[in-house]
């Protein structure tokens, strides 16, 4: 009924031997399911994009210290944020 969505992250790290079976599997889930919202991450050139039944979008590149606001925003333990942030600006 649409109450459920599929989020599936890191295409790029499925083995390349394995990336056309899961393609398949996952188109004919698609089409089997088709209110079933479906979002895949992966890096650019990986041939996700190559499926019809994807809209592809580009995220921009995070801009100056913008990745500070993310690891506090995912981080569960604000101390662990915190040497995260510590370590990269080091």
């Amino acid at each position: 009924n649409g109450s459920i969505a599929l989020f599936l992250d890191g295409f790029d790290e499925v083995r390349e031997e394995c990336q056309a079976e899961f393609v398949d599997e996952l188109e004919t889930l698609i089409r089997s399911r088709p209110r079933l919202p479906v979002v895949m991450t992966s890096r650019p050139g990986t041939g996700i994009d190559a499926s019809s039944l994807f809209n592809v979008y580009d995220l921009s590149p995070l801009q100056g210290r913008e990745y500070t606001a993310v690891i506090r925003r995912i981080s569960h333990d604000d101390s662990v944020a915190n040497e995260i942030v510590d370590g990269l600006t080091k």
